[in-house]
């Protein structure tokens, strides 16, 4: 099964699409410690009315927030000698410390207006960690869609991080 959730309600469509190293996953396939998840979420306004004030907040739990990234763009990333994560044109994508561990809820897009019939994309990504490499861990990602006089869209997803670890 493609790693691809869709939901719906009266006013909104959204799906999500998970990849890892440029891969779909599939439905709970493991990841790795490290490992680097990409989310493109599309959200389209199925209703006759502008959606007003619609917010994407993710809510995670055993990962670190990445960074937010233009849909559908590919990026060579490479890492320097301090481990940091570099795009091609040097910007750091990524930089461990304990704070960024600890942020573990954000809102990742607030549009303002979503007109009948438009279908926005937004992208971001996740770096999967376990706290004690001894135990087993669950990666958790919760997605939650909010707007004005609109029922909530909810997304969830649950993973084990395997042993191991992945490097550039």
């Amino acid at each position: 099964t493609q790693e691809k959730y869709e939901e719906q309600n009266e006013k909104i469509k959204v799906d999500v699409e998970v990849t890892a190293g440029g891969k779909e996953l599939l439905e709970n396939e493991a990841i790795l410690n490290g490992q680097v998840l990409r989310y493109l979420i599309k959200l389209e306004n199925i209703s006759n009315e502008s959606i007003i004030n619609v917010k994407i907040n993710a809510n995670i739990q055993n990962a670190v927030f990445y960074d937010l990234v233009e849909c559908g763009t590919v990026y060579d990333i490479t890492e320097d000698e301090n481990g940091n994560l570099l795009y091609p044109n040097g910007r750091t994508v990524y930089t461990y410390d304990e704070y960024s561990k600890d942020i573990k809820e954000r809102e990742i897009q607030s549009i303002e207006q979503l007109k009948a019939g438009e279908e926005v994309c937004i992208e971001y990504m996740v770096v999967a960690y376990r706290g004690n490499p001894n135990e087993e861990t669950v990666f958790n990602n919760n997605i939650l869609i909010t707007a004005e006089e609109m029922e909530n869209v909810k997304i969830e997803e649950e993973r084990n991080i395997n042993k191991g670890s992945i490097s550039l």
